[in-house]
């Protein structure tokens, strides 16, 4: 495995846990602190090509990176781990919206009956399920309705973890669905 090194739990003091009733999960965001080969990813998917592509994609024309890896980076989830289902931060900034978020799955034969999916949601419940297979990449819009998670605890072996390298997106106009509200992350549990 590429970064099997580096995406062990005990492998450095740079991994930030969040354990909480909503979240299990570990990340490392610190670009000095990233494996060379994570970094290299990373400035990939923050390379103009690449953004120039998802401006394409997703029809957004100032669509730009987010250089500070706020929230994104190395992210890992251990057996019992979820992420409950929930919006994303709106707005950094004066005029800053987050607006794409993708996600590049790392994970070798990984059984479905493991969970760990990401799942979307709208107000009726689950609507999609995304599997985290290895180099599967899900790019997916950041907005006051993109309901997303995985809030199912993983049933792995122990051992296994469902890992990802995560990176955002922003622009100078806000999404469509806009209210005029700024907010941080809001928890689908505690909004229906």
């Amino acid at each position: 495995a590429p970064f099997a090194d580096h995406w062990s739990p005990g492998a450095g003091p740079f991994w930030h846990r969040y354990e909480n009733p909503r979240e299990g999960k570990l990340e490392v965001r610190h670009k000095m602190v990233l494996p060379p080969e994570v970094q290299a990813v990373i400035d990939i998917m923050n390379g103009e090509q690449f953004v120039s592509s998802l401006r394409l994609l997703t029809g957004i024309p100032d669509l730009f990176e987010d250089k500070g890896l706020g929230g994104g980076g190395m992210h890992m989830i251990e057996p019992g781990g979820r992420l409950h289902v929930h919006i994303d931060f709106n707005k950094t900034g004066h005029d800053t919206f987050r607006r794409l978020n993708c996600l590049l799955f790392l994970n070798e034969c990984w059984e479905e009956s493991w969970r760990g999916d990401l799942q979307f949601w709208d107000n009726a419940g689950l609507r999609k399920r995304i599997y985290p297979t290895f180099n599967r990449l899900a790019a997916f819009n950041t907005s006051d309705s993109s309901w997303h998670g995985h809030p199912e605890p993983l049933i792995c072996p122990q051992g296994r973890f469902r890992k990802s390298i995560a990176t955002y997106y922003y622009s100078h106009q806000p999404p469509p669905d806009w209210r005029s509200w700024e907010h941080g992350t809001v928890w689908w549990n505690e909004r229906h």
